[in-house]
């Protein structure tokens, strides 16, 4: 599967063309392991705004597992682009 960024979530699985430009407000981030996309141990994910400003920085310790960040309210930012992702595949719930 290639980027969507059209829809709510935006579903991203390679840098490549990864950008949203704009103001957006983010409620979650889940950085998802499956067959297609596997997460291994060691595996890096880094989402910034387009200013390059890190807004998510994550290692994941072990092979095979998902992980989430739901926010409380949400966050405020302009735009955001994944530069970072070794493995899985990034939600980015917007509100």
């Amino acid at each position: 599967m290639a980027n969507d960024l059209t829809g709510n979530p935006l579903i991203i699985d390679t840098t490549t063309g990864a950008a949203i430009t704009g103001e957006v407000r983010i409620q979650a981030i889940v950085w998802a392991h499956n067959e297609d996309h596997p997460i291994a141990a060691d595996n890096d994910l880094t989402i910034t705004n387009t200013a390059g400003r890190v807004i998510f920085q994550m290692r994941q310790p072990t092979a095979g597992e998902s992980a989430q960040l739901i926010l409380g309210g949400s966050i405020r930012t302009d735009g955001v682009k994944v530069t970072v992702l070794d493995g899985g595949e990034v939600f980015i719930y917007l509100t």
